[in-house]
């Protein structure tokens, strides 16, 4: 399950968002993430006290000022990786479930 609260079965085992045990370590979901997850939905994913663009975890994420080597997350409306792609038109989203066969 790539994104948690999406109300998708981004990995296509038939579990939807918290009822995937993929996101038991979730925030969403009540777990706690190791690192902030998603630089700009405003949470403290990781629980550090920090909030996206404040977490050193966000350094590199483009929303943050930094740049991504690929499309980190599909289907955030973000230019993760600044190649002027976003999420499904991007190649690095190609395999992802979220996405589509």
């Amino acid at each position: 399950e790539s994104v948690c609260g999406d109300t998708r079965d981004n990995d296509g085992d038939g579990l939807t968002d918290c009822s995937d045990p993929d996101c038991a370590s979730d925030p969403f979901c009540g777990g706690s993430a190791s690192s902030e997850s998603v630089c700009g939905d405003t949470r403290d994913n990781d629980g550090d006290g920090l909030t996206d663009c404040s977490d050193p975890d966000c350094a590199s994420d483009p929303f943050c000022g930094g740049s991504a080597s690929s499309e980190s997350v599909c289907g955030d409306t973000r230019d993760n990786d600044g190649d002027g792609l976003t999420d499904c038109d991007d190649p690095d989203c190609a395999t992802d479930p979220f996405c589509g066969p």
